[in-house]
This record gives C-alpha cells, sequence and structure tokens, in this order.
C-alpha cells in the first residue's frame, strides 16, 4: 500500500504539499574558555560516576537536534534521548533497591567509567575545537572513577552512622542532578 501511494505522488495522481519554511538562523553557542571546557568534562565525569546513566543522559537532553559534531551527534536523535532519559530514570528506581550491587564491583564500576568517558567526550565537543575528544574521554573517566569512590563513601559514612539508606541516596540524586546541569548548562562569561 505504501508503495502505492509512493508511486501515485512520484506520477502526480497525489496532490503533493509544499510548504514554504522560512530560513532560521542559528547563531552559535557561547564559546568557553579551555579551563572552562575542562572543569564540564570533570563534572560530567562526576556525575556518571555517581550515577552512570546520567551523565551521558544529561548530554542527549541537552544537545541541539542536527548536532553534527562527533561524538555529540550521537545524542542529537529524538531516539538518543529518549533511551538515555529511560535509562537514567530506570537506575533512579534501581539505585534505592537493596538487591542492587555495589557501584565498585566491576559489574557497576566499568559501565561508570566506559560513560563517563563517552559523556565526557560528547561534551567536549560543544563549543568546537576546546578540549580534544581524547583527553576529555580520559579525564571523564577518571572523574567517573573519583565520582564512584566518593559516592560509596558518603553511602558507607551514612550507613556506619545508623542513619537510613534511602535519604542518601536521594541527597546523592540532587547533587547528580545539580552537577549534571552546571555540566551541561550554557556557560557564559
Amino acid at each position: 500500500m505504501i508503495r502505492k501511494i509512493v508511486r501515485g505522488a512520484m506520477a502526480g495522481a497525489l496532490p503533493v504539499v509544499r510548504l514554504k519554511v522560512p530560513a532560521v538562523r542559528v547563531r552559535p553557542g557561547p564559546r568557553t574558555s579551555a579551563p572552562e571546557n575542562l572543569a564540564r568534562v570533570v563534572l560530567v565525569g562526576v556525575v556518571s560516576g555517581l550515577r552512570s546513566q546520567w551523565g551521558t543522559a544529561a548530554v542527549a537532553l541537552t544537545t541541539r537536534p542536527g548536532e553534527t559534531a562527533r561524538p555529540a551527534s550521537l545524542f542529537a536523535g529524538a531516539w538518543a534521548k529518549g533511551i538515555t532519559a529511560v535509562a537514567a530514570a530506570g537506575e533512579l528506581v534501581a539505585d534505592k533497591l537493596p538487591s542492587t550491587p555495589s557501584r565498585l564491583s566491576p559489574p557497576g564500576f566499568v559501565p561508570r567509567l566506559l560513560l563517563g568517558a563517552l559523556a565526557a567526550a560528547a561534551l567536549s565537543r560543544r563549543p568546537p575545537g576546546e578540549t580534544p575528544v581524547a583527553l576529555a574521554a580520559v579525564v571523564g573517566a577518571l572523574a567517573a572513577a573519583g565520582g564512584a569512590h566518593g559516592g560509596a563513601r558518603w553511602r558507607r559514612a551514612v550507613h556506619e552512622r545508623g542513619r537510613p539508606d534511602r535519604p542518601a541516596a536521594v541527597a546523592e540524586d540532587l547533587v547528580a542532578l545539580v552537577l549534571a546541569g552546571a555540566a551541561c548548562a550554557p556557560w557564559r562569561r
């Protein structure tokens, strides 16, 4: 049936609607200096260490459609935005479950490093050419390792004081959310 419609439209049997779309001029975003951009890379890496899916979700949700710079263009589509948002929401729930393994065990730690590197590499290209992608990936992975260890220490300290874990987890969520916002928001001078 679709073939018939396409053939009919191509043969002129079906009316073709032509819309005049005014040209939209896109102005580039604010440029940041290398230290500011490196700070963003560190922040998104720490976010990935605290909540593995949140760094990539923050980058994806703030990447403009039609982004062409690699690897940020991986996050420009609607599917990427949806998948990363669902993964981040799933982690928000899974983190509160008692059966969730430690973030420092290999199944929890390795994805944090990889996703921290990916999010940082994608974020490094926002202001074009500011931080080399390879450097951003390494810094993002190291920051993710620091975030994972810091978050685990925070939760362990709360547990050792006899306090409930859930409020500490929610506080960690809020810290990760604020850091993700700071990393991905447009910075101005």
